[in-house]
């Protein structure tokens, strides 16, 4: 294993030091030695390095991903201290490759690791994130029932400026709260729609809700 001799250093690459082991585990996801690339990134834990932390989880996420080891890829994705965005991308990538492949892992992304990217698309103003967020929803029976998804999704779509979409999930919502009123009236005045805004923040005020202070 030629990993044996290399795998504590580490390379400089013109912008800083990189952690060889995030190279390694790297290269062995794509070489399909997924095992050897769990060797790697077991070592490291245990060697409790600190360096790109999030990267290398990431990394192995990707590389279970990659080959359709999606519950493992998800028991990685769980035990994480902290994710971002591409943590969440890489397993809805999976979870969706997932469907159009047939593969035999029957296995399906929970409401909260949804609730919780389109919250990060909120936070990026990600656009292009949020229409396949939206798309994997729709495609894919998530419960819109929930209040929490259906405000998670209109604050979603009202932060990237899809203020079509936003409104009709608004209207469709049998319930609105206070929080789902202040995420559309964000949105439409961000995007340049301050009337709208304005008359929908007196309509919420006719519904007796009122913003804190």
């Amino acid at each position: 294993m030629f990993h044996g001799s290399v795998a504590s250093v580490e390379m400089w690459n013109g912008d800083g030091f990189i952690c060889w082991d995030l190279c390694l585990v790297d290269l062995y996801g794509k070489c399909r030695e997924i095992e050897c690339a769990r060797k790697v990134f077991d070592g490291m834990l245990e060697r409790n390095e600190g360096y790109w932390y999030m990267e290398i989880w990431n990394a192995m996420i990707g590389g279970y991903v990659k080959f359709g080891h999606l519950r493992k890829a998800r028991k990685l994705f769980d035990k994480m201290a902290e994710r971002n965005l591409v943590s969440f991308t890489l397993l809805i990538d999976g979870y969706a490759k997932a469907g159009d492949l047939h593969l035999d892992e029957n296995v399906r992304p929970a409401e909260f690791i949804m609730v919780n990217l389109m919250s990060a698309c909120s936070q990026i103003s990600g656009s292009q994130i949020a229409e396949c967020v939206d798309s994997y929803v729709a495609q894919n029976s998530i419960d819109l029932h929930g209040a929490h998804v259906v405000c998670a999704l209109v604050n979603m779509h009202a932060k990237c400026g899809n203020m079509d979409r936003a409104t009709n999930l608004f209207k469709k919502m049998p319930l609105r709260d206070l929080i789902s009123y202040c995420s559309m009236i964000q949105g439409l005045s961000i995007h340049g729609h301050g009337e709208e805004a304005v008359q929908l923040f007196a309509r919420m005020l006719e519904e007796g809700l009122r913003p804190d202070k």
